[in-house]
């Protein structure tokens, strides 16, 4: 966990010379809250993000998870302010049940989501999707991650 702490100040780095634009960040509201950091990569259509979240459960258990997604944006709409996206990834998730017990597992996570961005200015709101699934450890299906994402522009 040190050495993953550590790592992404240069992961984030890397990805921002990448990037086409500057990164958003923003908070993460729903079940689980977090951060989400967002870098659009070729015009305006494919972007990465990372999510980190942390969440609760009823009965004292809770999980910390990390995942990174790839993802592409659509302008169907007659506002190019909205746009709708899809996207999948991977995640990380380290936690512990009721009992105590760890819970880690890595997984794979789609994404579907709405995202609103105030013309001319760094502020965006999204609404989305994101199951995930347990490839590896104890956590099987997630299905009820959805979230409301404040953004700004950095």
């Amino acid at each position: 966990m040190k050495r993953l702490i550590f790592l992404l100040p240069f992961a984030l780095l890397a990805l921002k010379g990448m990037s086409q634009e500057a990164p958003s960040i923003g908070l993460r509201g729903g079940l689980a809250n977090g951060l989400a950091v967002k870098w659009f990569l070729a015009d305006d259509v494919e972007a990465i993000e990372a999510i980190l979240t942390f969440r609760n459960s009823t009965g004292g258990a809770s999980t910390f998870a990390i995942a990174g997604l790839y993802e592409l944006h659509n302008y169907d709409f007659a506002s190019d302010e909205l746009r709708w996206y899809y996207g999948a990834g991977a995640h990380l998730a380290l936690g512990t049940n009721a009992a105590g017990e760890a819970t880690n597992d890595i997984g794979l996570d789609g994404i579907i989501g709405i995202e609103y961005r105030i013309k001319g200015g760094p502020v965006s709101l999204s609404a989305d999707w994101k199951p995930g699934i347990a490839v590896i450890g104890t956590g099987g299906l997630v299905g009820d991650e959805g979230a409301i994402t404040l953004r700004f522009q950095l």
